[in-house]
């Protein structure tokens, strides 16, 4: 990342060392002395089973950033946690900060039972919640490997689910930010679906690049794809780290020009206007992120020939929709739209609807 040292950096694991770019997200959080212990083989037992990408603060790390580590954590679609009586009788991370937040947020979570005669000191801590026991010796039980399984596949979105997902995306709109404005990006994906005409506008953004990193295919077929390119404005943009262009102005910005997309700049804050206009040649005239009528307004004449009221009495694709503001498949995670969504599948006698 580019350099801010207040942001909270996640590592990450994933099936051989892919890009977690697109894949669903696990959050892995645990006591400190339980790392060591669960986390590889946890990881090889939901990787075995999911293509996603597994999260974590290491265990001799801490957040700097309470917004920003908070920001990240809502993204996921399922909290793990290891069971122990360390977990549970003594102060840590990953029990008073990590899960309480995947509690009051609703995210789905996952516990591990590692030991024996937890059970009653688990309702304390987690209420009614069920665990795992990878180490249970009843043999009349269902085995732990299926029910991690169902569990998995009842909670994460699978490939074949989430190309469906995509496919019912009107319109796609490349968003182009300084890593180190990420709450700019989140807050600026929200405005633009806060527009009824732009919720079925799928928004795609790059969360990993690294400084240095060539402007890969990826990234390429993301800009090409896409309709619109937002570019988020703020004095980072600007910024020259040793004397060079940043990503977004010597790279991304340059690229949208050559592949002739629509440009919609929208100021997250006060920036210098005479230096944009002389670093970033031909941009279009900037909205303020205040003005949310004149932003609608040049949404609604950018998206115009892309959206349409068609597909909104459509249960499947209002099921698609909604499974994707669930799970943050290349929108932002808005719970409320999603169970909105789902419900009026569901109401309309759409099965997949009515089960989830």
């Amino acid at each position: 990342m580019e350099g801010n040292s207040t942001m909270t950096e996640l590592k990450y694991n994933t099936r051989e060392y892919s890009t977690p770019q697109g894949k669903p997200k696990v959050y892995f959080t645990a006591h400190t002395d339980d790392y060591c212990l669960f986390f590889e083989e946890v990881c090889k037992d939901i990787l075995e089973r999911q293509d996603c990408a597994i999260f974590y603060l290491d265990a001799k790390s801490n957040y700097k950033d309470v917004e920003d580590y908070e920001l990240q954590l809502s993204e996921m679609q399922l909290f793990v946690v290891p069971i122990t009586s360390k977990l549970l009788t003594t102060p840590n991370r990953a029990l008073d900060v990590d899960i309480q937040f995947a509690l009051s947020n609703h995210i789905p979570i996952l516990p591990l039972m590692q030991e024996e005669k937890l059970e009653l000191l688990f309702n304390e801590k987690f209420g009614n919640l069920q665990f795992l026991n990878k180490n249970s010796n009843d043999t009349t039980a269902i085995t732990f490997s299926k029910k991690l399984t169902e569990y998995l596949n009842s909670v994460i979105i699978g490939d074949e689910l989430a190309e469906k997902i995509r496919s019912s995306f009107d319109a796609y709109i490349f968003l182009s930010y300084r890593k180190k404005d990420r709450r700019y990006a989140h807050e600026l994906m929200k405005l633009i679906h806060s527009n009824p005409f732009c919720r079925d506008i799928a928004i795609w953004y790059d969360e990993f690049l690294t400084p240095g990193e060539n402007f890969n295919g990826s990234i390429r077929a993301a800009l090409e794809k896409s309709d619109i390119f937002v570019l988020t404005v703020t004095p980072g943009i600007l910024e020259k780290p040793d004397g060079n262009p940043n990503f977004v102005m010597g790279v991304e910005y340059p690229e949208a020009l050559k592949y002739s997309k629509a440009i919609l700049p929208v100021e997250m804050c006060p920036s210098n206007r005479d230096e944009l206009m002389k670093n970033y040649s031909n941009i279009p005239e900037i909205i303020s992120a205040k003005d949310g009528d004149k932003l609608a307004s040049r949404l609604l004449e950018l998206t115009k020939n892309y959206t349409s009221s068609e597909n909104d009495s459509d249960p499947e694709h209002n099921y698609y929709i909604g499974l994707a503001y669930l799970s943050g498949i290349d929108v932002e995670i808005n719970h409320e739209l999603a169970v909105e969504l789902i419900t009026s599948a569901a109401m309309c006698d759409y099965y997949p609807a009515i089960d989830k």
